[in-house]
């Protein structure tokens, strides 16, 4: 194709003729649609230098006919290659959008978890004190019966505050509460 060009432009068409010609059968082994074009162009030059007005119009029109199927071709790959970046990006975003959703899960649990805890804790223990209720107490005595059975006796302790009214009574309830707060520390620091 080059041997062509140099050759017309030297005006040795029929060197050119010749040269064109082979590099056409062997752009049609080849299948390459550029070349293809670029051959069909120099052609079409070839057949204007010979003043062959009507084959270099053939020539042009094949080259015109090549390049647009070469450039459709071209911007379908490019539709092709955008229409999978868009798709890998969505899956990101969708990926991302989950990831995040998944943290917020993982975060309303953790505060349910906690809030569970602290509503059990709650239910379980004496607001004033921090000792175990009533409740708590059943909950354990039916798991150590559980564990032991209920051949083994357990023992109870009761505790009684001497003279509590009068505490309340002399120096408020407020002052009474304190008192209970402070046992309830001592309990709790010194017993099981």
């Amino acid at each position: 194709l080059h041997l062509a060009r140099v050759e017309r432009l030297s005006n040795q068409h029929r060197l050119a003729s010749a040269h064109v010609a082979e590099a056409l059968v062997l752009v049609n082994e080849s299948q390459d649609q550029e070349l293809m074009a670029r051959v069909h162009l120099e052609n079409s030059l070839l057949q204007e230098a010979q003043q062959h007005w009507r084959s270099a119009l053939d020539f042009f029109k094949r080259y015109a006919e090549t390049r647009e199927a070469l450039l459709a071709a071209q911007a379908d790959t490019r539709a092709q290659a955008l229409a999978a970046r868009v798709d890998v990006e969505r899956n990101r975003v969708d990926a991302e959008l989950a990831r995040m959703r998944s943290a917020e899960l993982e975060r309303q649990v953790s505060h349910m978890a906690e809030e569970a805890g602290e509503l059990k804790r709650q239910a379980l223990e004496d607001p004033l004190t921090g000792l175990a209720n009533r409740r708590q107490f059943e909950l354990r005595v039916a798991q150590l019966q559980a564990e032991r059975g209920t051949d083994q006796p357990l023992v109870l302790m009761i505790g009684d505050i001497d003279h509590f009214k009068h505490i309340n009574d002399r120096f408020s309830h407020a002052s009474g509460d304190d008192v209970l707060r402070a046992i309830g520390r001592l309990l709790r620091d010194h017993l099981r």
